[in-house]
């Protein structure tokens, strides 16, 4: 799996919930990736959905959201999958 660093995926919508399902994959090699969604329209507001610092392979509904950010840290890597 390929080292990123900080990614921005953006998005335009709406979007019915539920109808365009993301795999976020996630290795943590001691460190951590952070999902975030943009709250507003200007982008200076994001919500922190989780931080995730162990392995993992994880479903994420985008539904209605204008924007998703994925912030590896500490030689975590990760890779996203969006349909």
């Amino acid at each position: 799996m390929p080292s990123k660093q900080t990614t921005q995926l953006t998005y335009t919508g709406p979007w019915k919930p539920f109808t365009h399902p993301a795999v976020l994959t996630v290795q943590a090699n001691g460190g951590s990736v952070t999902l975030e969604f943009r709250h507003d329209d200007q982008g200076d507001e994001w919500i922190t959905d989780q931080t995730i610092s162990a392995d993992a392979v994880l479903r994420v509904e985008i539904g209605n959201v204008g924007a998703v950010r994925i912030t590896p840290a500490g030689g975590a890597t990760f890779s996203w999958s969006a349909e």
